[in-house]
C-alpha cells in the first residue's frame, strides 16, 4: 500500500501539471482575448475564482506528497513534511475540494449559467471541466484511503480554514462593490435575504466539510493511531 500510495501521488501530481499547462496553453488567452467577457473583467486574473484556487491547493498539496516520498526514498525522515502535507489536506486542500465539486454540481443542476454558461463550452473541453469540478474529489478519497493521514489539532485545522474562507469572500466583495465585477452570476440574481443567506451558506459550509474529512480517515483506517501509515 505505501508504494501505491507514492505512484498514486506521482501520477496525481503530473495529472494536474500537465492538466494546467494545458489549461494556460490552449484555454486562458483564448478566453479572455474572446468577447465572452468584458475587458475590465481581466482584473485580479484567475484569483476570482475559487475553483482555481482548489486547483492550486491539489497541486500544491501533491507536491508535498512527492516530495515527501522523495524524502523516504532517499532514506531521510520527513515528519515535518508530513506533518505539513496533513496539514494542508486537512486544512485546506480536501474542504475546499469538496465545497467545490459539491457546490458546483449543485447550481449547474439548478441553472448552469448560475456557475459555468454555456458559452464556455466553446473554450473548455469536457475532460478539463470535470478535472477541475468533479475529479478533485475521488483523487483525494483514494489518496485518504492508500495513505493513513494525522489531521492537525482541531483548533489548527478550523482556524486554518476559516481565515482561509474569510480571506475569500472579502476578496469577492471587493470584486463585487469595489471594482464592480460579480464572479458568480449567482451573486447578481440573489438580493437580500436570499443574498445573505448564501454568503453566510458558503461562508460557514467548509467547517463541517473538514470534520468530514476526518471522519473519512477513520473510515478508511479506523480508530487509533492517526499517525500511522498503511503498510
Amino acid at each position: 500500500m505505501d508504494s501505491a500510495g507514492k505512484i498514486f501521488h506521482a501520477l496525481a501530481f503530473a495529472y494536474y501539471c500537465f492538466s494546467y499547462y494545458y489549461y494556460c496553453e490552449h484555454v486562458y488567452y483564448r478566453v479572455n482575448a474572446s468577447d465572452f467577457r468584458p475587458k475590465s473583467y481581466q482584473y485580479g486574473g484567475d484569483t476570482k475564482f475559487l475553483t482555481m484556487w482548489c486547483w492550486y491547493f491539489q497541486i500544491v498539496y501533491f507536491f508535498f506528497c512527492c516530495v515527501a516520498n522523495v524524502m523516504e526514498m532517499m532514506g531521510m525522515k520527513p515528519q515535518k513534511m508530513h506533518t505539513m502535507r496533513d496539514w494542508f489536506l486537512s486544512s485546506i486542500a480536501f474542504p475546499v475540494g469538496m465545497m467545490v465539486v459539491s457546490m458546483f454540481w449543485i447550481l449547474w443542476s439548478i441553472d448552469r449559467k448560475l456557475v459555468f454558461p454555456k458559452e464556455l463550452d466553446e473554450f473548455f473541453p469536457v475532460w478539463l471541466n470535470h478535472v477541475l469540478h468533479t475529479n478533485v474529489l475521488p483523487i483525494l478519497l483514494v489518496d485518504m484511503w492508500l495513505i493513513r493521514h494525522k489531521p492537525p489539532s482541531k483548533l489548527r485545522g478550523v482556524t486554518t480554514l476559516s481565515l482561509f474562507s474569510a480571506l475569500y469572500m472579502a476578496w469577492i466583495f471587493w470584486l463585487g462593490y469595489g471594482v464592480n465585477i460579480w464572479v458568480y452570476p449567482i451573486l447578481r440574481v440573489l438580493s437580500g435575504i436570499k443574498f445573505v443567506f448564501f454568503i453566510v451558506l458558503c461562508t460557514t459550509a467548509p467547517l463541517p466539510v473538514y470534520f468530514l474529512g476526518e471522519w473519512c480517515i477513520n473510515v478508511f483506517h479506523g480508530p487509533g493511531e492517526r499517525s500511522k501509515k498503511v503498510k
